[in-house]
């Protein structure tokens, strides 16, 4: 077993973040976890904002490695953000993230 004390904060990041359901006002954003680390991983975290320089929304502590996103506005690009969160270290918290972006659906009024 590794000692937790010698875990780079790199071993925990996400990877393979995606978006199996996209709508107008709504995303599922999924991710995977690394496989030989995520037993160190505690809970995740996912924050979305419109832009990069706005402070977000966040949706602390998940346990699963997927979510829910939403109300969104339609046909806006979201910057989404997942964390992995090591909570068992004597100082502070270990914490890295991955980000990517996406956009929802345009909403078309006929």
């Amino acid at each position: 077993m590794l000692d937790i004390l010698f875990l780079s904060v790199s071993n925990l990041q996400v990877s393979g973040v995606t978006f199996p359901t996209v709508n107008t006002t709504m995303l599922k954003v999924s991710w995977t976890a690394p496989n030989a680390f995520k037993s160190f991983i505690d809970y995740y975290g996912v924050e979305w904002k419109e832009d990069v320089n706005n402070v977000g929304l966040t949706i602390p502590q998940i346990a699963n490695t997927f979510t829910t996103i939403s109300p969104l506005t339609p046909g806006m690009r979201y910057f989404i953000y997942v964390k992995s969160v090591n909570t068992r270290t004597d100082s502070s918290n270990r914490v890295t993230e991955v980000s990517t972006e996406q956009s929802t659906s345009k909403l078309f009024v006929i």
